[in-house]
């Protein structure tokens, strides 16, 4: 769009994300949309400060290196135990391209990695679409929509509606799978940094009772890390049975039992964010 006027959806889809959200920040949401304002009639034209800076040629390398993608939207998914890594082909999103999660996997086994342990180099699938993306330009990821489009039909799985050709980048649905997924990691990393705060204090000597007054959920980080214990613990065992030839039937059942766990996590996160 002409300068500026990205601003005009991008305003919508701010006070849409605002609403839907559990975690109701003003002072975040205020500080977001003004960025997005300054950003808007920014005429280079990125996301923050040091793509800004650097030479269009390396900016999908700033862009991987600070898993942040032209409006600033994480480009894939990272380890939330930094001493704990995991191979980047466990790490992938739904609707990752299967020719991007075969590349990881090459590449996490060719550079030392296993199945369970990272390699020296282990990029994730959605790292590897978004480089193509950015290699082959429109064209190519449309047709990375289309393949993943085309793999989805075969599985029987759900497409999300930012991979539908073409139409996905006019249209949206705030309760599909991948926006509750999504959701379940955010509310981990939120409650990771909630641990943090409170053992901070407790070490510290201070009182945590006015902190858990303003945040009743903060006390359910030992609950959420069992469930994204558990969720990763499902979800290798689901790439073995598919590896194992599991039809398409029994693999989505297996799918609706994760996005239950996950689904329960964020409404008990919720219920209790409503006590405050």
């Amino acid at each position: 769009m002409p300068l500026g006027f990205n601003m005009f959806p991008a305003f919508g889809r701010r006070i849409t994300e605002f609403a839907m959200s559990d975690d109701k920040n003003v002072g975040k949401a205020v500080f977001d949309m003004g960025s997005m304002v300054i950003d808007a009639f920014n005429p280079l034209g990125s996301a923050t400060f040091a793509q800004t800076l650097a030479p269009t040629l390396i900016d999908p390398v700033i862009a991987l290196a600070e898993n942040k993608d032209f409006s600033g939207k994480p480009i894939s998914r990272d380890d939330l135990n930094s001493l704990n890594p995991t191979p980047g082909y466990t790490r992938a999103k739904e609707n990752a391209s299967a020719v991007s999660t075969g590349l990881a996997y090459a590449i996490n086994f060719l550079s030392g990695g296993t199945d369970f342990k990272k390699g020296a180099i282990s990029p994730t699938p959605d790292q590897i679409d978004y480089l193509i993306g950015q290699v082959t330009g429109g064209v190519g990821r449309e047709a990375l929509k289309v393949e993943k489009a085309v793999t989805s039909v075969a599985s029987g799985e759900e497409l999300a509606t930012f991979n539908v050709p073409v139409l996905g980048r006019m249209i949206g649905d705030v309760k599909q799978k991948t926006v509750e997924t999504s959701r379940f990691y955010e509310n981990v990393k939120t409650l990771n940094e909630h641990q943090h705060e409170i053992e901070g204090r407790l070490k510290a000597g201070e009182d945590i009772n006015e902190y858990l007054s303003d945040h009743p959920e903060a006390l359910m980080y030992k609950y959420a890390d069992q469930v994204y214990n558990k969720v990763n613990d499902m979800k290798r065992i689901r790439r073995t049975m598919k590896e194992q030839g599991m039809s398409s039937s029994d693999l989505q059942i297996y799918d609706e039992n994760i996005l239950m766990m996950m689904t329960v996590l964020n409404e008990a996160i919720r219920d209790m964010k409503a006590t405050r």
